[in-house]
């Protein structure tokens, strides 16, 4: 629950340790496990106790984020995911590393502690000062005392400390670091040819008895979800306003009260652009070379060129294709550099080079329109439709009493929504996924609306934003499969592509050594196409995801074909067009950022076996291994 607050100040290392630890604690066991009669204690370790009450807290917390991230998340999938263990591991490792710290001579001090806690934005007043009636406010909306949280934030600042120091020996030379930045920077491309699978699809079987066991065995990747469908009525400020019982007097009263704060129309401009990129971490070759474009670019709008013609030819951003048209903004929307420029400008006159983070621009202002308070006839209907929704604000319980109250009697939907002039709608069958989409429901709401039986009511409203929602499930299919009929055609298209491209391998190895004698077919010969360069990373465009290739690719010296390997459309062979090392402007820009992340991740490895070490040493014992047994 207090990861948000918890993030404002501590480091993205600790996290990163913290999922080491998991990751760690995987591989290994929590030790012997032997009843007991002391039910408060969960497990120990090193004979130091982890208690029921504090696994529940770290366990609901872990649930509460799961669900904050996999919406529609059940009880009953927590096992499946393992959970409990999880947090079991993570407790453990704490308590390891936090015995650790004591041993080490490591603390908190008050004083540190804080003065860490005041930092935290969150426990801020308006006036950005760590206000102590706001920190307690937080932290009783999280359900927690300033004493839990002290203690529970000592622990994490001192596992920071434990890293830190358990780190301390890690560093890396200026030597490694560049090596390392040349390997993962070096760029290559390639000269191919593609065994296309396509040219066997004609010979490509498949035995029916295949299609079908691919079906059972791959079962899970043709899932149908649970769907529902429903009829609701929407019960919310919006829903029961009438704009018609606004009187003109009321309308023209809020105008006048409210016409400088609510009705402002901010000043704004409608421009174009001309960019040539060159962020600010671009080698300086790049920035020069960006710099000479734009100021030739310039050089022809000072001619009189037309703008928008030289925008669509030139610019590198996205508005290029509409003449480099962004439309109208107001301040703030920009970058500074690119609003002081644009509002200092009056319509049609053109700005001479802009530098910002993204590159130079040249900027022409097209309409400068001021600020001004927008007139009580361009806002009438506005007003009116607020203070409709205002006074219907207070209408809003007291609705979706009586009308839940007459439909739990077992009076038609359409009948009531109707008497309430409220609107009734009525979905299409959706999955749990798009329950929020399809009805504006969220959150736990939606267990409540798929636990429904269909052709039933809703036995609690539910809430919306600004209101509740009434509604009745009217139809419901659990979780299943979709039919083999269904998928069949899929499935064979499948299998065929496979069949083909196995055909297509199998003679790609017949040709190899004729291919890499420098022999290629003719009609292989003529298909030859040059891919652009592409990294370590695996994705080479125009072929795709292709490690095997990517791997050969890096390791080729000479010029020869190679292959074959085996692509999404075929059998590929290959040779060495061009090997680009990245240059000493590059290295120089990231050269710090390179050494601090190398830094990290040797950091991370000593800590990795600090706790492989504990975890050799630590003695840990589960002693209600049925309570856990039970999640």
């Amino acid at each position: 629950m207090l990861d948000p607050i918890r993030q404002n100040a501590q480091s993205w290392g600790v996290k990163i340790a913290f999922a080491l630890i998991i990751i760690v604690f995987v591989f290994w066991g929590v030790g012997s496990m032997s009843p007991s009669q002391n039910s408060a204690v969960l497990a120990t370790v090193n004979e130091e106790p982890i208690m029921i009450p504090e696994f529940r807290q770290a366990f609901e917390q872990q649930f509460a984020m799961l669900k904050r991230q996999i919406p529609g998340l059940k009880q009953e999938d927590l096992k499946q995911l393992g959970l409990a263990q999880q947090v079991m591991q993570k407790l453990v490792a704490q308590k390891l590393v936090l015995q650790e710290a004591e041993s080490l001579g490591l603390a908190v001090t008050p004083q540190e502690l804080k003065k860490t806690i005041a930092s935290i934005s969150a426990f801020h007043n308006d006036k950005g000062v760590f206000d102590g009636a706001v920190y307690k406010r937080v932290l009783g909306a999280q359900g927690m005392t300033p004493g839990q949280f002290e203690e529970s934030y000592r622990q994490d600042l001192l596992m920071q400390k434990v890293q830190q120091f358990v780190g301390l020996p890690a560093a890396v030379t200026d030597e490694e670091a560049h090596s390392a930045f040349e390997f993962a920077g070096e760029r290559r491309s390639i000269e191919y040819a593609v065994l296309s699978a396509t040219s066997f699809a004609t010979e490509a079987k498949v035995d029916p008895a295949a299609v079908t066991a691919f079906y059972e065995e791959h079962k899970d990747q043709f899932k149908q979800p649970a769907l529902i469908s429903v009829d609701y009525i929407l019960v919310t400020p919006k829903s029961l306003a009438k704009p018609s019982e606004i009187s003109e007097a009321e309308v023209t009263a809020f105008y006048k009260q409210n016409a400088d704060t609510y009705f402002i129309e901010k000043e704004s401009v409608h421009a174009r652009h001309i960019l040539v990129l060159a962020d600010a971490n671009a080698p300086k070759a790049k920035v020069d070379a960006a710099r000479a474009k734009i100021d030739s670019v310039l050089a022809l709008v000072k001619k009189g060129g037309d703008f928008g013609a030289l925008a669509k030819k030139y610019s590198e951003g996205p508005s290029a294709p509409n003449g480099g048209d962004l439309g109208s903004f107001g301040r703030g929307d920009m970058v500074k550099p690119f609003e002081e420029a644009a509002f200092a400008l009056k319509p049609g006159q053109t700005s001479e080079v802009i530098r910002t983070q993204f590159g130079f621009h040249i900027i022409k202002v097209e309409e400068h329109t001021p600020s001004r308070v927008k007139s009580l006839a361009e806002v009438h209907d506005e007003i009116r439709r607020r203070l409709a929704e205002d006074k219907a604000a207070d209408k809003v319980a007291d609705t979706v009493d009586v009308v839940f109250d007459e439909l739990m009697a077992g009076k038609a939907f359409a009948d009531t929504a109707k008497a309430h002039d409220l609107e009734l709608r009525s979905t299409p069958e959706f999955p749990r996924a798009k329950t929020q989409e399809m009805t504006g429901i969220k959150g736990d709401s939606t267990d409540l609306l798929f636990n429904t039986p269909a052709s039933s009511i809703v036995d609690s409203p539910l809430e919306v934003d600004g209101g509740y929602i009434l509604a009745r499930v009217n139809t419901s299919k659990p979780e299943g499969f979709l039919e083999f009929a269904q998928v069949k055609p899929a499935i064979e298209g499948r299998l065929l592509q496979q069949a083909a491209l196995q055909l297509a391998g199998a003679e790609a190895k017949k040709i190899a050594p004729e291919v890499t004698a420098g022999k290629l077919p003719k009609a292989l010969a003529e298909s030859v196409k040059t891919s652009p360069l592409f990294s370590r990373r695996g994705f080479i465009p125009g072929i795709g995801q292709t490690p095997e290739l990517v791997s050969a690719a890096f390791g080729q010296t000479g010029d020869g074909w190679a292959g074959p390997f085996m692509g999404a459309t075929g059998a590929v062979f290959f040779r060495l067009k061009e090997v680009q090392k990245p240059t000493a402007e590059e290295w120089t820009s990231a050269a710090k950022q390179v050494k601090q992340a190398m830094l990290r991740n040797k950091q991370q490895e000593l800590f990795r076996a600090f706790i492989d070490d504990l975890m050799k040493k630590g003695e840990v014992e589960v002693l209600n291994q049925e309570f856990l047994d039970k999640l």
